[in-house]
C-alpha cells in the first residue's frame, strides 16, 4: 500500500506537498474512506502525534466506513507539524500487527521513543518504536518527492536556488531535508518504500 501512495507523489515537482493531498490519496487508494487531521495542544515530551481509527455507518443499512483522525501538536512549528502528520498518515499503510492497541503497549512505546531502552532484550515496544522511526523517514518521500528532489539538487548545484530556498519550499525539518538531498538517499528511499 505504501508503495502505491509514494507512486502517487513521486513525479510531483510543485512544493510543498500539502497534507490534505496525502489524505485524499489515501482515500483514493482505498485505505480509508475518511481521513481528518486535528491540531491539539500536546505535551510533545510524551507524544508527538497519534491517530484514532474507527468504523462508522451513516445509516442502519449503509456500508461501514473506515475513518481515521490524525491528532498532531498545534504547539510545534509548521515544519514539525507537517512531518508528524505525514508520519501518522504513513502508519495508515502499516499492517495491523504493527499497531499499538493496549495502554501498556502505548506506555512501552513512549518510553522507547523518548529514552534509552530499559529492557535487556528486544521486545514488542522496540519493534513498534523502530516502525515509528521508519515511518518518519518514509513520510519524507511524500513531503519531498523524488522528482522534486532531483530538481532541487540541480538548482542548488547550479546556484539557482539556495539550501534555505529548498527548506522553505519543502516545509519540513531541515535535518531530514539535508539527508534527502544527498544522492545516496534515493537508493535508501527505494528500500524504505517496501518495508
Amino acid at each position: 500500500m505504501f508503495r502505491k501512495l509514494v507512486e502517487e507523489f513521486q513525479n510531483i515537482t510543485s512544493l510543498p506537498v500539502e497534507i490534505p493531498e496525502i489524505c485524499q490519496a489515501i482515500v483514493r487508494l482505498g485505505a480509508q474512506e475518511k481521513v481528518f487531521i486535528s491540531p491539539e495542544e500536546m505535551d510533545t515530551g510524551k507524544l508527538k502525534g497519534v491517530f484514532y481509527q474507527y468504523i462508522e455507518r451513516s445509516g442502519v443499512y449503509s456500508d461501514p466506513e473506515r475513518v481515521t483522525i490524525i491528532v498532531y501538536p498545534a504547539n510545534v512549528n509548521l515544519e514539525e507539524q507537517r512531518a508528524i502528520c505525514a508520519k501518522e498518515l504513513v502508519h495508515l499503510c502499516d499492517k495491523q500487527v504493527r499497531k499499538v492497541k493496549e495502554p501498556e503497549q502505548v506506555r512501552d512505546l513512549v518510553s522507547k521513543l523518548l529514552g534509552p531502552s530499559r529492557s535487556n532484550g528486544i521486545d514488542f515496544a522496540d519493534a513498534i518504536a523502530a516502525t515509528d522511526i521508519l515511518a518518519q523517514f518514509q513520510a519524507m518521500s511524500l513531503l519531498f518527492p523524488q522528482a522534486a528532489r532531483l530538481i532541487a539538487r540541480q538548482k542548488i548545484a547550479s546556484g539557482e536556488r539556495t539550501l534555505e530556498d529548498i527548506y522553505k519550499l519543502v516545509c519540513a525539518p531541515t535535518k531530514l531535508i539535508d539527508m534527502m538531498l544527498e544522492p545516496e538517499w534515493d537508493a535508501i528511499s527505494e528500500t524504505l518504500i517496501d518495508f
